[in-house]
């Protein structure tokens, strides 16, 4: 019984992940979502400020959000 528990975390932590990353694409991408989810981690203030002030100029320029999505991706705690 305890392998099924760890199976289900291990899964919805996977979940969570891909629909972290899903997020985290121009095509998957949720601006209010993005935010949350930033504003949630465990960042510093600093470098959370700097995340959504980049995100906000980034997000209605198509050749900006990609880059600056990969940035928040790679500065997000796993």
């Amino acid at each position: 019984m305890a392998d099924a528990a760890s199976d289900a975390t291990a899964a919805a932590e996977e979940n969570g992940e891909a629909a972290r990353d899903a997020l985290l694409t121009p095509a998957g991408f949720d601006y209010d979502k993005v935010i949350a989810m930033i504003e949630d981690s465990s960042m510093e203030a600093t470098q959370k400020a700097l995340l959504v002030t980049t995100l906000g100029q980034a997000r209605d320029n198509p050749a900006l959000l990609e880059a600056t999505l990969k940035r928040i991706k790679d500065a997000l705690p796993q």
